[in-house]
């Protein structure tokens, strides 16, 4: 597995669109020594990316779900990727890629469901690693390869899998979907109404400073008047 990352490959906070988010990611994780590719079609089952290696013989797959947020990420997306692996018949791993924070939330539902997160203190963790040429800790699954192809340690990459040799996502009986779908189109809800007073907020922070320049400008057209 040849690896060629260096930390400016690892920018990805200046993306015009989610599309170029995951044209980036696809280019960096082949530059970790994947094997990547686009999914891109309507019926993906929420998938952005599908992505290999081979180590010792066996080949590891993992799905992967692209999301370049200006938030912190959700449940959403997690329970998205959870249901897209299922679409594909359970052979390859679920992951969550994203450019900013994952809520605490977040991330203890999608441990409980055996999604993968890679998001900016995995990225951290990354560029550090680059920079250094040594792991700070063993990790498993994607991240474990991403950091075995930084450090060039085919041992590492190794360990990394040991726990993968058969990744299966658990299967649902409908009930359980129906119920993860609902809890997933609440928080999701729940993400918007955030947002939307985020926004507002912001909006009426911006309306203060420009009534604060109109003012100070009607002060100084009478001064000179």
């Amino acid at each position: 597995m040849q690896a060629n990352i260096i930390p400016e490959n690892i920018v990805f906070n200046n993306c015009y669109s989610g599309t170029e988010f995951e044209n980036k990611t696809v280019d960096f994780l082949r530059l970790a020594g994947l094997t990547a590719n686009r999914v891109g079609k309507a019926d993906d089952g929420g998938i952005d990316i599908e992505a290999s290696v081979n180590i010792q013989g066996v080949k590891y797959s993992y799905y992967i779900q692209c999301k370049y947020y200006n938030k912190p990420l959700g449940k959403g997306p997690i329970q998205e990727v959870y249901s897209g692996a299922a679409f594909y018949n359970n052979i390859g791993k679920p992951v969550v890629i994203t450019n900013n924070e994952v809520t605490f939330n977040a991330r203890t539902y999608a441990k409980k469901l055996g999604v993968e997160i890679i998001a900016d203190s995995e990225w951290d963790e990354i560029k550090d690693t680059c920079n250094s040429k040594k792991a700070k800790y063993q990790h498993t699954g994607l991240l474990g390869i991403i950091i075995s192809s930084a450090i060039k340690n085919a041992e590492y990459a190794k360990r990394a899998v040991a726990t993968e040799q058969e990744h299966i996502v658990p299967e649902l009986s409908d009930k359980d979907e129906y119920r993860l779908q609902l809890q997933s189109d609440f928080d999701m809800a729940e993400e918007y109404l955030k947002e939307e007073e985020r926004l507002q907020q912001k909006a009426l922070k911006y309306r203060r400073m420009a009534l604060e320049r109109q003012k100070k400008a009607i002060l100084a057209s009478l001064d000179y008047g």
